[in-house]
């Protein structure tokens, strides 16, 4: 048996006169806390009736649905639960996915999704009679400044360069490093070689201007190779062979420039 205080019995009595005075069913929720400090739950449910001889009365019922409320809010802090480890686990494998697939000094797409990117790009112009450039670019003299000013601030400069060659390049263009200094962009849908030209021209242009690296001044050139699709290759391996070796041949001519491979 219930022995509810004296101020819920007045609040009880309240709610009874409410029912008289609109003649509404009322269903409720309560919930207290006894003078021991437990906190119970109730469910009430008052309705009017009337007898043979037409005399209105009330009739109440009252339940304790203590169990019922804890153990509801029991799963409601099991689901919270549950959506906030999928929600950690959904970012850890977010997180794991771009380590596995992005340069780990530059945040640049490393080998593994610039081929992913490079063989969607091939099917896509395939699909739509587009061209391809590929461009493969290695720093000149890279080793020297490695050797000169140390490797931290040739860490901080492949960085520097990375921001550079996103920052002047498209957004569906994708600038990816292989390892050391070697980088590749991949221009889908270009459309003639020329372009491919311009594009190349303004990355010589663009890494020509001094990086201000932990208080150093420095100047880098780039040697640019460039091959297309399908002119140059069928294929992502015969493309990036070629453009590899145009890229040494424009080194071998005097570096800070681009090359085209052989049609």
């Amino acid at each position: 048996m219930m022995c509810f205080p004296f101020r819920r019995q007045s609040y009880f009595g309240q709610q009874d006169q409410q029912i008289f005075d609109t003649a509404q069913e009322q269903e409720n929720e309560e919930k207290f806390t006894n003078k021991a400090g437990m906190t119970y739950y109730t469910a009430t449910k008052r309705s009017l009736h009337k007898d043979a001889a037409g005399n209105v009365f009330l009739v109440g019922i009252i339940r304790d649905i203590t169990d019922r409320k804890r153990m509801e809010e029991d799963l409601k802090r099991t689901a919270a639960e549950l959506s906030r480890s999928n929600a950690e686990l959904m970012q850890s494998t977010n997180h794991l996915r771009h380590l596995a697939n992005h340069d780990a000094l530059t945040g640049l797409p490393n080998r593994i999704l610039f081929q992913e990117r490079l063989s969607q790009a091939l099917t896509w112009a395939d699909e739509n009679n587009q061209l391809v450039a590929l461009l493969f670019l290695d720093l000149d003299g890279f080793k020297l400044i490695n050797d000169t000013q140390g490797h931290d601030v040739g860490d901080l400069l492949l960085k520097a360069i990375a921001q550079r060659l996103t920052q002047c390049l498209r957004g569906s263009d994708t600038v990816s490093r292989l390892g050391g200094d070697e980088f590749t962009v991949i221009l889908p849908a270009i459309p003639t070689p020329q372009d491919a030209g311009r594009v190349a021209e303004k990355i010589l242009s663009t890494l020509a201007k001094p990086f201000a690296i932990d208080g150093h001044t420095i100047f880098v050139t780039i040697s640019v190779g460039i091959s297309l699709y399908p002119k140059q290759g069928q294929d992502a391996e015969t493309l990036i062979k070629e453009a590899d070796n145009a890229m040494y041949r424009a080194k071998e001519l005097g570096k800070n420039r681009y090359e085209f491979a052989p049609s």
